[in-house]
């Protein structure tokens, strides 16, 4: 009789084992276009969600038939697409079709080529279009824009609430992951308490001051000037 049990219960663990290893070897892996080189790491993060696409592609008009091509997210979730841009409606002059799957973080856009055309690039289709939300520091809520700075470019983060060393280094490492995840890798972070009356903060009145390094994957976390945190990512 305990051998019978004994047998039932080893068949119960590798049945438990069989059923484990499916699963995980079934997740879904996410893909998403990045230059990072550990960027599987990072799409974990990443967990999808059913809601409506709010994506839209925007054209600017350069000079000598130089177009821009952006994709604008107007979704509070992260938004993942192909983009395919024709010069006419039946979809026959193609004039970009891509081949890179993007992710556009929250109320954000993606400039996503630079083309010369002999006509305005209207008609657009996005293919495979789906929206995920992420997995890391989620209650940690913040408003962020873009600011000219060293040729390079700045993200300025608003801060609704106090700020102090933990939150602030917070901040960076979740700006790290997004910058991993949607190939957008600004090396600058400048962070401000958020106020009624300052909108749009200028650099120097930061309270701390972030560089991303994602060549060498760490974080360093500036205030007054002086570095007083230093941290390695994936």
């Amino acid at each position: 009789m305990n051998k019978m049990k004994t047998i039932r219960k080893a068949l119960c663990i590798l049945l438990i084992f069989v059923i484990t290893a499916c699963a995980q070897k079934e997740k879904e892996v996410i893909d998403v276009y990045s230059r990072y080189e550990n960027i599987e790491e990072y799409s974990n993060y990443l967990e999808k969600v059913n809601d409506d696409n709010l994506l839209t592609y925007i054209f600017t008009e350069g000079d000598n038939g130089l177009y821009y091509l952006y994709l604008e997210n107007n979704n509070k979730y992260f938004s993942r697409t192909y983009l395919n841009v024709y010069l006419d409606e039946d979809g026959k002059n193609e004039a970009y079709i891509s081949d890179r799957n993007y992710l556009i973080r929250p109320n954000d856009y993606l400039n996503v080529i630079e083309l010369y055309l002999d006509s305005e690039p209207s008609y657009y289709a996005l293919d495979q279009s789906e929206n995920f939300k992420l997995k890391y520091e989620e209650k940690l809520n913040y408003d962020f824009f873009y600011e000219d700075y060293l040729d390079k470019g700045a993200i300025c983060i608003l801060y609704d609430g106090k700020l102090n060393d933990d939150v602030a280094l917070r901040i960076l490492k979740k700006e790290y992951v997004i910058g991993v995840l949607t190939d957008y890798f600004f090396n600058n972070i400048f962070i401000f308490e958020k106020t009624d009356d300052n909108e749009f903060p200028e650099i120097v009145d930061s309270l701390y001051q972030g560089y991303l390094d994602f060549e060498n994957k760490k974080i360093q976390l500036y205030k007054n000037n002086e570095l007083i945190i230093e941290d390695i990512m994936k």
